[in-house]
């Protein structure tokens, strides 16, 4: 058993090495005050304080971050450390490692710099290129796992009775059903729309398909859920399917939410994987409008929803999980951002969200989402291709979890339904390849 030491154990303390030790690493642990017992103890231990309790020990030079119940501005500098950014430096030439791990981690995964004042994108929501993993290069890694493992192997090194933990790649895949159909059940106004301003643009190849669609003559362009399902049993997963349970919208185009042929369509997905809230654009910050969107999809699948996402990745901290929490979801994967791919929260494993303003922890396990779908409208097949498979190198280096989000819609092209299905095969040779290892 590893044994902490922590000269005072706040709420951020416990949740910070419960997130290191716990969900990252696997191992058991136990924290104390007590520096007699602490110093008595035979086994592995840490010592995380601003001075050394005893000399057998690892010892990680604290900061107050993690002592202190404020949010305040901070002023952080950044340096590299064999090869990886780290922040939060500690100066001391008797520390084990050359910053403060515990707070640097909390930084990252409590988000704590969205609950500072900050500029909004497009969204109205924290800009991506603001944000200061994006300022210091280091987004697209998962920090926070790696700064973990390096603490693992100094413990071991320490400590050699002290069992390394083993931690296996892990693959979610997930489908956002943004808009279930290009032309068939949108509706007769929408139909018109549509004819008047595709003829408007002289575009008479969209004309004509729509006019074969909705005469039975070809299938809808994204009526692609049947070959989906086909590829997720080839690889044996469960994809995670979105839904929009909402009226139409600008940034919300799904056809009604009470149209018997998607109603029928969702439940069957169900069979096959597994169907969550797809969160409306205008529903951010109102818990009603979230609260009825959820319950409209429990009504068809006749079951709790568990599992939501927002829109564009549009929410607030920490009001929007919060809301979340009350409406009775217990997992979200909305932690990324809409239009740079990265870990947002600095970490590829899932994590239990922490409010800052309350200074306590939420039965609410949040998913890093490090590929936002924007990617296949702005990025070549092959630039797409080069930037997902190594954020899934990242991820299977420190035995993370990867969550691959995808549009219904791009399954139209066939360059990106192949990547689609390189991705699936990518991720369980990864599994494969990770469970022959370690047999």
């Amino acid at each position: 058993m590893l044994l902490v030491y922590s000269q005072k154990v706040t709420n951020r303390v416990g949740y910070v090495f419960n997130l290191v030790f716990k969900t990252i690493l696997g191992t058991d642990f136990e924290i104390t005050s007590d520096s007699e017992y602490f110093a008595n103890h035979q086994g592995a231990k840490i010592c995380y304080s601003a001075t050394k309790v005893c000399e057998d020990c690892v010892f990680i030079k604290s900061q107050r971050l993690l002592f202190q119940h404020s949010i305040e501005n901070l002023d952080i500098e950044c340096f590299e450390d064999e090869g990886v950014t780290v922040f939060f430096g500690n100066g001391s030439s008797e520390t084990d490692m050359p910053f403060d791990i515990f707070a640097a981690s909390f930084f990252l995964v409590s988000r704590y710099e969205e609950y500072l004042p900050f500029r909004t994108n497009e969204y109205g929501c924290f800009c991506a290129t603001d944000s200061f993993a994006y300022k210091n290069g280091f987004l697209e890694k998962p920090v926070v796992d790696i700064w973990a493992w390096r603490l693992a192997n100094i413990i071991h090194q320490k400590y050699p009775q002290w069992e390394m933990p083993k931690k296996y790649f892990n693959f979610i895949s997930t489908v956002n059903i943004g808009q279930a159909y290009k032309y068939k059940r949108i509706g007769l106004l929408r139909t018109l729309y549509g004819y008047f301003h595709d003829m408007g643009n002289r575009n008479w190849r969209q004309v004509s398909e729509r006019t074969k669609v909705l005469l039975s003559c070809q299938p809808d362009p994204y009526d692609s859920y049947g070959h989906i399902v086909e590829v997720s049993e080839k690889y044996r997963i469960k994809t995670l399917f979105w839904s929009l349970m909402c009226d139409y919208s600008p940034y919300d185009h799904n056809i009604s939410y009470k149209n018997s042929h998607l109603r029928t369509m969702l439940k069957s997905l169900a069979d096959f994987g597994k169907v969550g809230i797809l969160l409306s654009y205008e529903s951010t910050g109102l818990l009603q409008k979230q609260e009825a969107e959820t319950e409209r999809l429990a009504e068809v699948l006749h079951k709790p929803i568990i599992r939501s996402r927002f829109n564009n990745h549009r929410f607030h901290l920490p009001d929007d999980y919060k809301n979340l929490v009350k409406i009775g979801v217990e997992k979200d994967y909305s932690m990324g951002y809409h239009d740079v791919p990265g870990f947002r929260a600095g970490t590829c494993s899932p994590f239990h969200f922490f409010n800052l303003e309350s200074n306590r922890e939420y039965n609410l396990l949040v998913f890093p989402t490090p590929v936002p779908e924007s990617i296949l409208a702005k990025q070549s097949p092959d630039e797409v291709w080069k930037t997902i498979s190594g954020i899934i190198e990242s991820v299977n280096s420190v035995g993370g979890t990867f969550v691959n989000g995808w549009k219904s819609e791009c399954f139209v092209s066939q360059t990106y339904s192949s990547i689609y299905e390189q991705i699936l095969e990518l991720c369980k040779k990864n599994i494969d390849s990770n469970q022959l290892k370690h047999r």
